[in-house]
C-alpha cells in the first residue's frame, strides 16, 4: 500500500506498535486484579447475572457510566 493510501482517513493504522509486550502488560493486569476468563461466559449469562443483583436494564447504568466518564464529569 502506498503512503498516500495509508494517509486515508478510513484506513486504520494499528494503534500498538508491539502486541507481544501489550499482551504481556495485560497478562500482568489480570493477575494483579485476579482476572480470571470465563470460556463459558455469554451476553445472555451477563443479563441474567445482572438481573439477580437488580440490576436494572431500564436504567442503562453502563452507558451512562461510559457518558459520563468521557464528558468528565
Amino acid at each position: 500500500m502506498a503512503n498516500e493510501e495509508m494517509d486515508h482517513p478510513l484506513i486504520r493504522r494499528p494503534m500498538v506498535a508491539n502486541k507481544a509486550v501489550l499482551r504481556q502488560i495485560l497478562e500482568a493486569q489480570d493477575r494483579q486484579t485476579n482476572f480470571v476468563l470465563d470460556p463459558t461466559a455469554t451476553p445472555q449469562k451477563t443479563r441474567e447475572l445482572m438481573l439477580a443483583q437488580g440490576v436494572r436494564p431500564e436504567d442503562n447504568m453502563f452507558s451512562c457510566e461510559i457518558r459520563r466518564t468521557r464528558e468528565g464529569e
